[in-house]
């Protein structure tokens, strides 16, 4: 693995704890999640009915972003090596990502098995899913351009710039594995260890991520906390979120069940202030993590090529 440049350390300059903690509480920060939260919802206007049903938990976009990051790759990646890397990063089970490679090759997004062995057939992506990854990154780097605007070249999202991005998010999960496997501490600190685990049970659940989303859009312009009461309407959640009211029902179950927030009344939700803070810190690592790959991008932090042929040795 190359070691450390200027251009590296100063995006991993950008994840440090201290970094991630100026920025959260700040007016900054909430501008930038409110814009970011806008950018969602339109993105997700847009999405066919494989993109949707991707969009609707978060493992799954994070298996969408391994394969595409693979991609980017001079050897590209193989059905079977996807799958072993999914599993062991931690991003999926086996069947959760076998399931993915099927739904994305029935919806056209990659190309179809060949007769063979499908475990060594390489996937390709396909029109359709580098155009939703390109739409993806204009508009999240687009929301956040507004309040770093060093990250407005990175939002036109060109062929060249999506490559980079990809590489540079393998390299990150090369030293995140290795850190794992030596037991050095992740770069950004045990603290956010626990913010994750207060936010879990959101990220757990399809749509519980969203939903969150839209408990942020209702809060009151200037509040002192990013999340502290909202209004509750089951009907309307259901169809802004585009499920039904069962699966609405049984995450207000689930969350309340978890301790994460509670009901004073049938039309009314209470957010607990640690849940607040910990959703608030953990977009500002979100945004911090933004920023050091387009850092890495902007500024030529050299890419281990050869690490990355044999990236399935080094996670497996």
């Amino acid at each position: 693995m190359l070691p450390p440049t200027a251009s590296a350390a100063g995006a991993l300059a950008l994840i440090a704890p201290d970094a991630v903690a100026a920025l959260a509480g700040t007016p900054h920060l909430r501008a930038a999640i409110h814009r970011h939260i806008a950018a969602t919802f339109a993105l997700v206007a847009d999405l066919d009915a494989f993109g949707f049903w991707l969009s609707r938990n978060r493992d799954r976009v994070a298996l969408a972003a391994l394969i595409a990051a693979l991609a980017t790759r001079d050897i590209g990646v193989t059905g079977g090596e996807f799958v072993r890397l999914a599993e062991a990063t931690g991003f999926a089970s086996r069947a959760a990502a076998q399931d993915f490679l099927a739904r994305a090759r029935a919806a056209g997004h990659l190309t179809p098995l060949l007769p063979g062995r499908a475990a060594a057939q390489p996937v390709l992506l396909r029109r359709p899913l580098w155009q939703a990854i390109r739409r993806l990154v204009r508009h999240f780097y687009g929301a956040l351009a507004v309040t770093w605007p060093d990250l407005a070249p990175i939002a036109r999202g060109d062929r060249a710039t999506l490559r980079a991005l990809g590489q540079y998010l393998l390299m990150g999960l090369m030293w995140r594995n290795a850190a794992r496997r030596t037991g050095r501490a992740p770069p950004f600190g045990p603290a956010l260890l626990a913010d994750y685990a207060r936010v879990a049970p959101f990220l757990a659940r399809d749509i519980g991520l969203r939903f969150l989303f839209v408990m942020i859009e209702q809060q009151p312009a200037g509040g002192a906390a990013l999340l502290d009461r909202a209004p509750l309407s089951r009907r309307w959640l259901a169809t802004r979120l585009g499920v039904s009211r069962i699966h609405i029902n049984r995450l207000l179950d689930e969350l309340v069940a978890a301790g994460r927030l509670d009901m004073p009344t049938a039309d009314s939700l209470e957010f607990a202030p640690e849940l607040s803070a910990a959703v608030e810190h953990l977009f500002a690592q979100a945004f911090q993590i933004l920023r050091a790959l387009a850092h890495a991008v902007q500024h030529g932090a050299p890419i281990d090529r050869a690490g990355l042929a044999r990236i399935d040795r080094r996670l497996g």
